[in-house]
């Protein structure tokens, strides 16, 4: 099952979830459009959705009000977050929506009308002004690079995000992409299940993303295992990374 760390608790604990599970994302409340950094915490919220719904866990998601909803929802789309099916008026309270919310993400101190656990997400900080994710795509850079230095760094700890990482984490992404449209055009082949189980594993321990992108770039490079079964394994856990990573098959590679 997956675990997490509780803020109140002040350990990494089980989520006991059941059938379904109720999940509240605490957003930034500035009066002004989100910008990168102010992204990852719902990027923590969308990677838990995701590893509970790989166990059937049906996940009901809900979360804050934001300064400009069509820009974030935009933004949220591009970087494949998953909408939320509850988003309650701005300034509207949760006493009760508090009392009924089994994970709740947002900043280092829980909310006291959440009575369910609280996951910390760290915050980003940005050498100037931290870009608008409609920056990065004017830089030049795929907007899931965001997604990706997200990745590359645990949830739980500060993230110095830079251009310089926006660029190498632009780079693995479409070096993948590469990988995975070649890979697409070999022989079929079952998945490398070893590789996935140990990602999976990394994924549900706390949301050990880094862990699982190591994998995955030991996979890359092992000569061992075919090019169908690098295919597989690598769409197979895009469904938990979310990096789009089957776009470029079929494109002409020159």
């Amino acid at each position: 099952m997956v675990r997490i760390y509780d803020t109140r608790a002040g350990q990494v604990e089980e989520i006991a979830a059941g059938r379904a599970l109720r999940l509240y994302t605490c957003g930034p409340t500035a009066a002004r459009r989100a910008h990168v950094g102010d992204l990852r915490t719902f990027l923590v919220s969308d990677l838990i959705r995701r590893a509970l719904e790989r166990r059937r866990v049906r996940v009901v998601a809900a979360r804050d009000a934001v300064h400009d909803e069509d820009a974030f929802r935009a933004d949220a789309a591009t970087l494949n977050l998953r909408p939320a099916e509850h988003v309650p008026e701005a300034g509207e309270p949760i006493e009760e929506l508090g009392s009924r919310i089994d994970l709740c993400v947002g900043g280092a101190v829980p909310r006291e009308d959440v009575r369910g656990r609280w996951v910390p997400a760290e915050g980003v900080r940005f050498a100037g002004d931290a870009p608008l994710l409609s920056d990065v795509a004017d830089a030049g850079l795929d907007p899931l690079a965001v997604r990706m230095a997200f990745l590359e760094s645990h949830y739980r700890r500060p993230l110095d995000l830079t251009w310089d990482t926006l660029r190498a984490a632009d780079g693995r992404v479409r070096r993948w992409r590469a990988g995975v449209a070649e890979w697409s055009e070999s022989v079929s082949a079952p998945m490398a299940t070893a590789y996935a189980e140990r990602a999976e594993s990394a994924f549900d321990d706390d949301l050990d993303t880094p862990a699982a992108l190591r994998v995955l770039d030991e996979l890359e490079s092992d000569a061992s295992v075919t090019p169908g079964a690098k295919f597989e394994t690598f769409l197979h856990l895009d469904s938990l990374l979310g990096l789009d990573l089957s776009s470029d098959i079929g494109k002409i590679r020159t």
